[in-house]
């Protein structure tokens, strides 16, 4: 095995490789999480719950043109069409 191939698996999430787009967008959501345990008020909650919320669509989002990229699964495109 091939020591690229070994750095893959370790740093692999699922079947998509965990780069570092991802690697700074789970630090981002992370940064959130503990942010939301802080004494904020109401009003800051809700924009840290929103940010966060944000945040997941983009791993979501990213994820989905990773694996199109890759040529990983064949599921409907960020735009809502089908993969030719």
């Amino acid at each position: 095995m091939s020591i690229r191939r070994t750095a893959f698996r370790e740093t692999a999430r699922g079947d998509l490789p965990f780069d570092e787009a991802r690697q700074a967008l789970a630090g981002h959501v992370a940064r959130l999480n503990n942010m939301d345990k802080s004494r904020l008020d109401d009003d800051e909650k809700k924009i840290i719950d929103a940010r966060r919320a944000a945040v997941s669509s983009a791993i979501k989002l990213y994820m989905t043109l990773q694996a199109q990229a890759l040529g990983i699964g064949s599921g409907p495109t960020p735009m809502g069409t089908k993969n030719a």
